[in-house]
Order: structure tokens, then sequence, then C-alpha cells
């Protein structure tokens, strides 16, 4: 498959960003797993696109909201079914109430149904509430297009390969965090040479410290 376009994560990077444990996403990706990645393993060495990772996001949110694995499982199967899309937990229009999971369709008559997924129960829009607040999604198809992963971090498929970088811009997170360390924790040199904000090069810093690789 073509990686331009769609982001390439190695599993341990992955699980960096969604901060999982690697043991789960190596089993919901395996042969018998729950999710199927868009690559081939390389020398044994498993890869995910961007909307694998959107997958992986929403089942871990799912997860920790109480859903249970079975229902999981089966809302996934259910909607690869019923919508045809290849990644369906990457969109916009699925809501999680009480431990299961909801999905929002526009009816003929335009009003707006919401069911559950394994069951295909109708209920009533008021009680569920949306979440991946950060994630930016396709106005037409509701597909996740980009993830704010922090605050002035972002990752998006069409910029080198989905790593973070500083919104608005194409430079990567990773480096300014480097320059900032080469420079003593100067960030206003580092803002300097990219021309970009100190508070800019902080959000980097602030970042790869929650992910444990930033001293």
């Amino acid at each position: 498959m073509e990686i331009l376009g769609r982001g390439i994560y190695t599993i341990p990077e992955a699980c960096r960003y969604l901060d999982a444990h690697p043991s789960r996403v190596y089993r919901w990706f395996n042969e018998n797993g729950v999710f199927t990645s868009d690559y081939n393993e390389i020398d044994g060495q498993r890869a995910l696109s961007f909307l694998d990772l959107m997958d992986a996001k929403v089942a871990l949110t799912f997860r920790n909201s109480n859903v249970p694995m079975p229902e999981l499982r089966n809302a996934y199967n259910a909607l690869r079914e019923q919508t045809g899309r290849p990644h369906p937990f990457a969109h916009n229009d699925l809501y999680l109430h009480d431990g299961k999971i909801f999905r929002k369709e526009i009816r003929p008559d335009k009003t707006p149904l919401l069911y559950r997924v394994s069951t295909r129960e109708g209920y009533i829009e008021e009680v569920m509430r949306p979440f991946l607040t950060r994630v930016e999604f396709d106005k037409q198809s509701h597909q996740a297009l980009r993830w704010h992963i922090a605050d002035g971090i972002l990752m998006d498929p069409a910029i080198r390969f989905g790593a973070p970088v500083i919104e608005h811009t194409r430079i990567p997170a990773e480096i300014l965090m480097q320059c900032y360390q080469a420079h003593d924790g100067d960030a206003q040199a580092v803002s300097d040479m990219y021309e970009i904000t100190a508070e800019q090069v902080r959000n980097s810093v602030k970042f790869f410290r929650t992910l444990g690789l930033a001293a």
C-alpha cells in the first residue's frame, strides 16, 4: 500500500502516542485480533497507518470507558458490514453511553437517529455525548483527518508521514525538542532558529516529556 498521505508508525511509536501498553496493541492487530493493519509486515515488523491509529485510539477510549471487549469487537465488525468502511471507528458519528457503542445516522427525512451498533436499537440523542474532541474529521465522509494530540502539536498523515509537527507548520516537534536539549533549555534561541515562538518550542518539549522522551 502507498505510504504517502497515510502516515506510518511502528507499534512502539503508536503505543507512545496512544499511551497504551504494547501487548494490547500487538494483540489487537495480530492475525486473530480486532483490527487488520493497512500495511503488510516487513521483516516481521508490523506498522500502522494513521487510520489504524485512530481505530486503536477509539478502541482504547471505549475500553477505558468500561465497554466490554465483546461489545467492542461486535460493534467494529457490525460497523464494517453496515457502512462498508475499512476503518469504521475512525469516524465522528460514533457515540458512547452506559458501556454501549452507538452511531448517528441521518434518515431519509433528514432527521437523526442514534442506534446501538450491535443490535440496531434506536435511542434518544440527548443522552449521548460525542468524544475524541481533539480529532478533526472530514465534514463529508466523517473520517478522521488529523489529530491535535497535544497543545500546539498536530499529527496529520499528509504531513511528514503523520509524525507530530508544530500546528500550522511542517516542523517536526521532535526536532525542536532535540534542539532545545542541545541549547541547554533555551527556548528563545530555538524559536529564533526556526522563526516560531518560544511557546511553540515549549509545547514540543512538554509533549515529549509526557511521552517520557525528554528530560
